[in-house]
C-alpha cells in the first residue's frame, strides 16, 4: 500500500479518482489516458458505483494489467458519494478527479505537479475542450479562451474570476493537494451540480493557485449525461447550491459579493431556462411554484447588486426572464448551443 510518508518529494504520489457508472462504452478511453501519463507515480482509484453494465469487469481487467490501479466495488450512491469514497481512501499528496466518460492529455499530471513543486501551488487549474460522444472535438465548445493568463493567483483573485465566468467549477478542471479537502470538505451527497457546492470552498482554502491555460481535459458531451438531462431535481439542487454560496460570501467574502451576485443571477436565470425545458416533468402545479420561487430569488439579488452592475449578457437574460419572455430566451440559448456544436478532426484518445 502506498505510504505518503515515504514519497519522493520531487515526485509525490498523485491519487486519481474515477467514479464509474454506466459508461462501459467510454471507460477504456478514460483509463488508457491515465495509465499512459508521462508522470508515473500514480494510484488510480476506480470506484465502481454499482454500475449495472460491463464496467465492473472492465475495472478488474485493467487492475490486472497495471499495479497502480485500485478497484473498489460499492453500492450505488451517486457521483458525489463515489468521489468522497475515493477521497477517503486516497494515499496521494495530490488528488485529481476525472469523469469516467472523458479523457485527458497524457502530460496533464506531469505538467501540473511540476508547477505545484516549482511554485508551491496548492491548486492548478487548466483548460478543457468539449467532444461529441464519438470523440470529435467541438470547435467552439470550450471555456479555454476565457482562461486568464498563466500565473499564481490568490484565492480571492481566483474566486473573483470564477464568479466573473472566467473559470468554471468543474471538479475535473483542477488538481489539488489532498490537505485542502481536510476532513470537512466533501461533495454533497444526493445533490446534482455538486461541483458548484464544493469547488469554491476548496479554492478559498488554498494559499497559492496556478492557472495553466492549456487544454488537458476532453469532456465528452453526451445527450444523456447528468448536466444535459433537464429535470426538476437539477433545478432544485442548483437553487440549493446558489443559496449556500450566497450565504458563504456574505459572511466570509463581502468584498467579492458584487461578483458573486452576478454569478448568482446568471445561475438563477439558467435554472428558469432548465425548468422551462423540463416543464412536463414537474408534478402538477410544482412547475409554477418553482418558477415563482426562482423569480423571487432573482429579483432579490438584482435589487441588491443593481441592474446596471450586472454583466451585459446576464442583464439581458435575467430581464427577459423576469418579463416572462422565457420561450424567446430559451430559443436564443438553444440556437447558441447549436452553433457551438461544430466539430473538427477527432482526437487520438
Amino acid at each position: 500500500m502506498p505510504d505518503e510518508g515515504k514519497m519522493d518529494i520531487e515526485k509525490p504520489l498523485v491519487s486519481v479518482i474515477v467514479p464509474i457508472y454506466g459508461v462501459e462504452k467510454y471507460l477504456d478511453d478514460c483509463i488508457s489516458s491515465l495509465i499512459h501519463q508521462t508522470y508515473t507515480n500514480l494510484e488510480i482509484l476506480l470506484i465502481d458505483d454499482g454500475s449495472p453494465d460491463g464496467c465492473p469487469r472492465i475495472c478488474d481487467m485493467w487492475a490486472e494489467r497495471d499495479k497502480r490501479i485500485r478497484v473498489f466495488h460499492k453500492h450505488n450512491g451517486g457521483l458525489s458519494d463515489a468521489r468522497n469514497y475515493g477521497i477517503d481512501r486516497a494515499h496521494g499528496k495530490y488528488i485529481y478527479c476525472i469523469d469516467s466518460d472523458d479523457w485527458v492529455d497524457t502530460s496533464l499530471v506531469e505538467k501540473c505537479i511540476n508547477i505545484c513543486i516549482r511554485d508551491n501551488a496548492d491548486v492548478v487549474i487548466f483548460g478543457n475542450s468539449t467532444a461529441t460522444e464519438d470523440g470529435k472535438i467541438i470547435k467552439n465548445g470550450t471555456d479555454a479562451d476565457k482562461l486568464p493568463p498563466q500565473g499564481i493567483y490568490s484565492p480571492n483573485d481566483i474566486l473573483k474570476l470564477l464568479w466573473e465566468d472566467k473559470l468554471q467549477s468543474h471538479a475535473w478542471s483542477f488538481i489539488t493537494k489532498k490537505s485542502i479537502y481536510s476532513t470537512d470538505i466533501r461533495y454533497p451527497v444526493n445533490y446534482l451540480m455538486e461541483d458548484i457546492g464544493t469547488t469554491y470552498l476548496l479554492w478559498a482554502r488554498a494559499k497559492n493557485i496556478c492557472v495553466l491555460p492549456e487544454i488537458f481535459y476532453y469532456y465528452r458531451n453526451r445527450g444523456n449525461s447528468i448536466v444535459n438531462t433537464r429535470n426538476p431535481k437539477i433545478c432544485y439542487d442548483t437553487l440549493h447550491h446558489i443559496r449556500n454560496v450566497d450565504k458563504y460570501v456574505e459572511k466570509n467574502l463581502p468584498q467579492l459579493q458584487k461578483y458573486e451576485l452576478d454569478w448568482s443571477v446568471r445561475y438563477l436565470s439558467s435554472c428558469l431556462i432548465w425548468a422551462y425545458e423540463a416543464k412536463t416533468k414537474f408534478p402538477l402545479n410544482e412547475y409554477h411554484e418553482f418558477v415563482s420561487l426562482d423569480r423571487q430569488l432573482l429579483r432579490a439579488r438584482i435589487n441588491r447588486i443593481g441592474i446596471t452592475h450586472l454583466s451585459p449578457t446576464t442583464r439581458i437574460k435575467a430581464v427577459g426572464l423576469l418579463l416572462h419572455l422565457t420561450p424567446a430566451v430559451v430559443l436564443v440559448s438553444q440556437m447558441k448551443d447549436s452553433l457551438s456544436k461544430q466539430t473538427i478532426a477527432p482526437t487520438s484518445n
